[in-house]
């Protein structure tokens, strides 16, 4: 405990009851988002994490774009972070925005309360606004990639409908998605079954050239 939690602490033992204070502590000292039992561990619930998300929560709020944690990116032999590490991450720098860095206009809290999290399988963690809900409006290095929605037949793949049936002899390349393993695996087989073109296919993007 710091020497100002210590200053905080002893300030609240001389206006509160004992039986109180204890929790009091843990509200305005804590280490760990509200809520979360006394022996639950938040490692990153800190200001350090919480500066970083804030600006890709920002981005996104005047962007309206989904955000997207990539495993391929963060979960590696250098972040040394598996899945449900990079989930933590995320979750509690959230946490950290919402409950220690909002506006008074609860700019971050109005956010968090239209957005869902997801984890597509094998590709990393999605964070977009519930339908109807959105705004067009590692520390450090550690920033989400805007992504296209994921719809059920989203404008990308309508162009790329389109590109297949025409004559455009220019390549079509479309970057930043977020396709799981199975979505990846259907467009390569409906491309092997096509002759006339040569595709590359992959999480983050999908580029094609006639042949």
């Amino acid at each position: 405990m710091t020497e100002e939690d210590e200053k905080i602490k002893r300030r609240l033992s001389e206006i509160v009851p004992k039986e109180l204070l204890t929790n009091l502590v843990d509200i305005s000292t804590g280490s760990k988002p509200a809520g979360w039992s006394r022996k639950s561990q938040a490692p990153y619930f800190k200001e350090i994490f919480g500066a970083g998300m804030k600006k890709d929560i920002d981005q996104m709020i005047e962007t309206g774009k989904p955000m997207l944690y990539r495993y391929t990116t963060w979960c590696t032999e250098g972040t040394k972070m598996s899945p449900n590490t990079l989930y933590q991450r995320v979750n509690q720098s959230i946490r950290y925005v919402v409950e220690r860095m909002d506006t008074p206009e609860r700019k971050y809290g109005r956010w968090y309360e239209r957005v869902v999290t997801t984890r597509p399988a094998g590709v990393g963690v999605l964070i977009q606004f519930v339908t109807g809900l959105g705004d067009a409006v590692d520390h450090g290095t550690f920033k989400a990639e805007q992504v296209e929605e994921r719809e059920s037949l989203p404008a990308w793949k309508v162009r790329m409908e389109d590109w297949l049936e025409g004559d455009d002899d220019s390549p079509f390349i479309q970057e930043n998605l977020c396709l799981t393993p199975n979505e990846v695996a259907s467009l390569k087989l409906q491309f092997a079954t096509l002759t006339n073109v040569i595709a590359s296919v992959k999480s983050s993007s999908v580029k094609i050239v006639r042949a």
